[in-house]
């Protein structure tokens, strides 16, 4: 992105032409400023807070990085809180060069970097309400939501697996390192190895909503000169369970952040012979560093604590029929703490016991 670009987005957004996305923009980069700027500097003069948030941001160019979502919540008593969102986005400058690049069709990308067979792709549809179920030549289960279709060639082709989606589907891949699995929805490609994800692609605006369940999720805006089996893709995310990213084709950003609703990640017991206990998350005077250490692995989510002197305050509480976040709402309840979620990490905070 260039400072011209930069000064138009600002002036839009002043001038309350700017669009919902740009609108979101314009309040992250705010969010840049250290917080000097904005206690000792409230009635700084536009053309020099657009230096200072130019400079702030202009560092963060030089290559892609995703946007990071950050949910604040703050305790004000055991029974009582509040939460506010707010996004910090770090744009890379290979996503605005994307703006001008043309929409593929995925037909086109499927026609284009595989040598179909005779017969040409398999449409499958879901006219129905319910969920319907489908079985891909590999093994693979497609679960199709209302209104969901998939095409796919009839045979695979001999180094990937490629199939292109319209609506939304659960996807349960079967593993094969030989044959990476590609899904393109709108303009984004999802590829795997072997894994469990949801894709949601039926926003009128073309945004894609990708949340992993197990496994390890590749997440990039399709270029039809990338190779997408071998050659590293410029910008993108990787996506572990209970993780997500939202695509929003407007700006051409992705927003990485946790599930709605995270789940406990069940261990891979395939090929193990020993019994794998889950934890009870049942605590008797436990510290709090061992139990966030507990509930972080079972979420695959890592729990940070800003200050130290937090780490051996004692948790004494039953957590086992709890979410991930009403356990959270707890323990900070209890230490009078707060957490935050930066994108897919939970930062807690507090002054200790």
């Amino acid at each position: 992105m260039s400072k011209i670009q930069f000064k138009e987005i600002l002036e839009r957004y002043l001038s309350g032409t700017c669009s919902a996305q740009e609108k979101k923009i314009v309040e992250q980069w705010y969010e840049l400023l250290d917080e000097d700027y904005r206690v000792l500097f409230p009635n700084m003069d536009m053309a020099s807070l657009e230096e200072v948030i130019w400079e702030k941001i202009k560092p963060q160019m030089a290559e892609s990085v995703p946007v990071v979502v950050v949910r604040k919540v703050w305790y004000q008593s055991p029974v009582k809180w509040a939460w506010a969102a707010s996004l910090v986005l770090l744009v890379g400058i290979g996503a605005w060069v994307l703006l001008q690049s043309p929409i593929i069709s995925p037909k086109d990308t499927l026609t284009s970097s595989a040598t179909l067979p005779k017969g040409g792709l398999v449409h499958v549809d879901n006219k129905g309400h319910a969920q319907k179920l489908v079985k891909l030549p590999d093994g693979t289960i497609v679960k199709l939501n209302a209104g969901a279709s998939i095409d796919y060639p009839k045979q695979w082709a001999s180094d990937k697996r490629e199939l292109f989606l319209t609506g939304t589907a659960f996807f349960e891949v079967v593993r094969n390192p030989e044959q990476p699995f590609l899904v393109y929805a709108n303009d984004i490609v999802t590829k795997v190895l072997g894994t469990s994800f949801w894709i949601n692609a039926q926003s009128p605006d073309k945004k894609v909503e990708i949340a992993v369940v197990t496994g390890k999720v590749s997440v990039f805006k399709r270029d039809s000169k990338a190779d997408y089996i071998s050659a590293n893709t410029k910008s993108g995310v990787i996506l572990t369970p209970n993780q997500q990213v939202d695509y929003f084709p407007e700006n051409q950003v992705f927003v990485t952040r946790i599930v709605k609703e995270p789940v406990l990640i069940l261990p891979d017991i395939h090929h193990k012979q020993v019994a794998i206990m889950l934890p009870t998350f049942v605590y008797d005077e436990q510290s709090v560093a061992t139990v966030l250490d507990e509930i972080g692995k079972a979420y695959g989510i890592e729990i940070i604590l800003e200050n130290e002197q937090i780490n051996n305050c004692p948790i004494t509480a039953d957590l086992s029929e709890s979410s991930l976040y009403t356990k959270l709402d707890i323990i900070c309840a209890t230490l009078k703490a707060s957490y935050e979620i930066r994108g897919t990490k939970i930062l807690i905070s507090g002054k200790g016991c």
